[in-house]
C-alpha cells in the first residue's frame, strides 16, 4: 500500500509541477506577444513619422511639377488657332478666306446644279 501511496504522491507532484510549468508557460507567451506587439506598434509609428517627414521634403516639388503640368495643359480651342496660324503662314490665306472662299463655291455648285 505504500507503494501505490508514493505513486499517487509522486503523480499528484508530477501533475502540480506541469500545471505550474504550464501556467508559467502561458505567461510567458503573454508577455513575449505583448513585447512583440509593442515592438511592432513603435516600428508602424516610427515607418509612419519617417514616410510624413519624407513626404513633407518632397511635397513642393510635386506641387511645382503638377502646376507645370497643369499650366500645359492645352485645349481643343487652342489647337484649332494653332492650326490655322500655320495654315495662314504656309498658305498665305486666312481661315476666314477659306471660308468665304468655300462658300462661293457653294453658292456656284447650286446655281450650276439649278441650271441643268
Amino acid at each position: 500500500m505504500t507503494t501505490l501511496i508514493n505513486s499517487l504522491e509522486n503523480t499528484l507532484s508530477v501533475a502540480k509541477t506541469t500545471s505550474r510549468n504550464t501556467l508559467s508557460a502561458s505567461f510567458g507567451v503573454y508577455a513575449v506577444a505583448t513585447d512583440n506587439i509593442k515592438k511592432a506598434a513603435d516600428k508602424i509609428t516610427a515607418t509612419f513619422n519617417g514616410l510624413v517627414e519624407k513626404g513633407t521634403e518632397v511635397e513642393p516639388k510635386l506641387k511645382q511639377q503638377v502646376s507645370k503640368l497643369t499650366e500645359k495643359r492645352v485645349t481643343l480651342d487652342d489647337l484649332k488657332v494653332k492650326s490655322q496660324s500655320i495654315s495662314t503662314k504656309i498658305t498665305g490665306v486666312n481661315s476666314k478666306q477659306l471660308d468665304e472662299l468655300d462658300a462661293k463655291l457653294d453658292h456656284l455648285t447650286a446655281l450650276l446644279a439649278g441650271k441643268k
